[in-house]
């Protein structure tokens, strides 16, 4: 019975929403705000955007919403969605965007349960957010998020014109309980003239927050290349953070499960992708000598196609835009609300694909 109710509730909610003009909200968690992580600039980016008849409602406007989208990063956020329940009305539904999907399990779980619509960033991981209450919509992959366009677009017409270090960029937060930190301090200790390692510990993370962000985008584009290293086989923002500077990524192959069907192997081989073979000392500094060379061959122009290609299609834009239009997709019927056989779960699927 509650799956049912569930899935009619979601329904009528996305036919109403279609069938007038309807608004979002987009309210980063509490997570990083401390960090200074979503510019408040991004608003103004966020109102460009046109799906269907949904427009942005500013976050201190008091007209009511339709829509609030939220992004989730491992914390349970459930006190503070049954709060934004009781603020905003019954008229607006809680879509979440998981993040950290392929952590924190329990708590994302707990999460799920306060929201409407949920949304992973990790497919691999996705099957830990599936549950009886919100539907799990299409696939949203991680982006570049910490910089507007305007602030990436500046920051990398600054850089063509300063020289860029040989030294593969390790700019990493050291957390305890990660597979890959033992990794990291050792590639620390080693002092590799091939290699930039900057390491954070989890409880003080000044070093790089406390940057403005045009501080942040130069450092990043002071190096040729980067090491993308995952916590478990994410595909985690870093990769789209690395190219928007126009990076070379540098990536243990096979290390990230939902990499192909983001960026396609084709795109890969374009953007200059440099993939080793294991995650070691040796390994990594040929591979950073390797990405120096890479950059050094495409050059500017090589460059330019990696921050281009992300400000196209993987900006914080591009995944709400994805969001609003699975939604929108569920009020025009060419998606419905189906019963995820034996899992007791929700999810939506085009409507083709639930043979209706």
């Amino acid at each position: 019975m509650l799956i049912a109710e569930r899935a009619a509730r979601a329904t009528q909610w996305a036919r109403q929403v279609t069938s007038r003009p309807s608004t979002f909200v987009f309210v980063p968690s509490h997570e990083n705000q401390g960090r200074n992580y979503f510019q408040p600039e991004l608003e103004q980016e966020l109102a460009q955007l046109r799906v269907g008849s949904f427009s942005l409602r500013r976050q201190h406007d008091k007209q009511p919403v339709d829509l609030l989208i939220c992004t989730a990063h491992g914390n349970d956020l459930a006190p503070q969605l049954w709060s934004a329940h009781q603020q905003l009305g019954p008229q607006c539904m809680v879509a979440t965007w998981f993040w950290d999907n392929h952590l924190a399990h329990i708590s994302n779980l707990r999460t799920t349960l306060a929201s409407d619509f949920v949304f992973a960033s990790h497919a691999y991981a996705a099957g830990g957010l599936l549950n009886p209450v919100a539907p799990l919509g299409s696939h949203v992959a991680a982006c570049s998020a910490q910089w507007t366009r305007e602030q990436s677009i500046s920051g990398f017409e600054a850089s063509i014109h300063r020289t860029r270090s040989d030294r593969l960029l390790v700019n990493y937060v050291a957390y305890p309980s990660a597979s890959r930190t033992p990794l990291l301090q050792a590639l620390e200790a080693a002092n590799a003239p091939e290699l930039e390692v900057l390491l954070m510990q989890p409880e003080d993370r000044t070093r790089y927050f406390s940057l403005s962000p045009p501080a942040r985008f130069a450092e990043w584009a002071q190096h040729k290349a980067a090491l993308i290293l995952p916590i478990d086989r994410d595909l985690s923002t870093r990769l789209f953070d690395a190219l928007l500077c126009g990076q070379v990524p540098v990536l243990v192959r096979g290390s990230m499960s939902d990499l192909d069907q983001v960026i396609t192997p084709a795109d890969q081989q374009a953007l200059g992708f440099v993939q080793i073979d294991a995650a070691d000392i040796e390994s990594i500094r040929a591979g950073a000598v390797l990405a120096a060379r890479r950059w050094d061959e495409q050059g500017v122009a090589g460059a330019r196609r990696r921050h281009e290609y992300v400000l196209g299609a993987h900006m914080l834009t591009s995944r709400i835009e994805l969001i609003l239009k699975c939604l929108w997709a569920l009020g025009t019927g060419e998606a419905a609300v189906a019963h995820v056989p034996g899992a007791g779960a929700l999810a939506l699927q085009p409507t083709g694909a639930t043979g209706r």
